[in-house]
This record gives C-alpha cells, structure tokens and sequence, in this order.
C-alpha cells in the first residue's frame, strides 16, 4: 500500500505540481509538503521501505525542478548535511541528490540553469569528497566496518552524483579547479583500482564503468580542453585496461 501511494503522489506531482507551487494561495501548504517529503526520502530504512524512497526521491526532483533555489532555497543544505554528518541517511540523501541533479540539468531557461552551474562545483567537491573517503577506507582497511552504509553502493552514488555535475553543470575544466582536482583523482583512483589485489571483491565494473563514462562524455563535450590536460595520460590507462590479464 505504502509503495502504491508513493507512485500514485509521484504522478500527481509530476502532473500538477508547477502549477499549485505556482499558485499564491497555498504557499505553507506547499512548503510543509516539499519539507515532509525531502525528511521521508532520506529517512533510515528502517522508517522507510527503500521502494518508497526511491519514488519520493523522484517526487522531490520533480519539486526541484520548479522550486528551486527560489522557493526551496534550503534544499542544497538540508541534503548536503544529510550526506556528510547523517550516516543512517547518507545513501538515501545520495540518490535523491543524484535525482535532483538530474532534474535541474534539464531545464532551459537560462536563470534557472545559471543558478544549477553556480553551485556545480560545491556538488562536485561534494562527491569528490565522499568518494575520496569511501576509496581510502577501503584500501587502507578493506575488512567489514561498523559503517551503515554499503561501500560499494555509496562510492557508485558518489561517483554517479561527480559525472552528472561535472557533464552537465561545470562547462569548461580550464575554469574551474573543482573539475580538474577530480578528473586528476580519477585518474589515480583507477590506477589504484586496477594494481589493488584487494579492489576486486569490493569496487567491480560499476564503478570503473562510471569512471570511464565520466572521461568518454567530458572528452566529447570538451574535446580541446581534455585534450590539452587528459588525453595522453589516460590513453595510456585505458591501454593498460585492455591488455590487463
């Protein structure tokens, strides 16, 4: 029942939501659902099924995408605290992050687009940062830890959340030192992966293949300015993928 009335509030929203937000008259109303919400979504699962979740994780990238920043300007806020000081909600606050990000990237007008780009690099340095962690917890002690999050699927999310930003929020790498401290972990991050011994039973194909999106979709949107930094040290990488044993 619960997972029914999540699809069944996620179509509702989609359908209608632009224009009660837009209405005058029901502004609290409107603020009180966006907040309950945003709480459920990133609530532990043991409050929340995680199917309910990840409908209302799409609920709340739906209100985004006509809320934010104006009318929701404590959005960013609430899910960056949720990612960095709520380790019961870390995994639930990354996948809506990820949602929401995907939903702001794909609005049009130029406003709207300018406010996403203005805080791309404090999401990059976000991922970067989770990632970073996830990664070094891991080679530096690769045995089960008290963390309530599962690695692998928080380091997918983490990296997942950095490809989407920096395709489709940073546009020029040369511009911006949050892009190229990342692409230069990447690149370490993956030789890393590739001479670990103990990488194998915990960081798969998932994430290298979000690692290598990441570079294949910035070359194409980027080709000159990769080129210039990029192409010749991670050719070689690549080179070194292909003919690993």
């Amino acid at each position: 029942v619960r997972q029914a009335a999540s699809v069944c509030l996620k179509r509702a929203v989609h359908r209608g939501w632009a224009s009660l937000s837009n209405d005058d008259q029901f502004p609290s109303d409107c603020h009180q659902l966006r907040e309950a919400v945003l709480s459920a979504s990133i609530a532990p699962f043991d409050l929340i099924p995680s199917q309910v979740q990840s409908q209302l994780s799409l609920v709340v990238a739906r209100m985004a995408r006509t809320d934010y920043p104006h009318r929701w300007p404590n959005l960013m806020a609430s899910l960056f605290s949720a990612i960095t000081t709520s380790p019961h909600s870390k995994l639930q606050a990354l996948d809506v992050l990820n949602n929401v990000v995907k939903s702001l990237a794909s609005r049009r007008l130029t406003p709207e687009l300018k406010a996403f780009r203005e805080i791309s690099p404090a999401l990059l340095d976000l991922a970067h940062r989770e990632l970073s962690i996830i990664l070094q917890q891991h080679f530096t002690s690769p045995s089960p830890s008290s963390n309530p999050n599962p690695p692998k699927e928080a380091a997918v999310l983490s990296a997942r959340l950095a490809k989407r930003v920096l395709i489709l929020g940073i546009e020029n790498i040369n511009s911006c030192d949050s892009s190229r401290r990342y692409l230069d972990d990447v690149l370490s991050l993956i030789t890393s992966m590739i001479s670990s011994s103990s990488s194998e039973s915990l960081f798969d194909e998932t994430l290298m293949r979000v690692m290598m999106k990441t570079i294949r979709k910035k070359h194409k949107r980027e080709p000159l300015q990769f080129a210039q930094h990029y192409l010749e040290p991670f050719m070689t990488l690549f080179f070194r993928l292909v003919v690993l044993p």
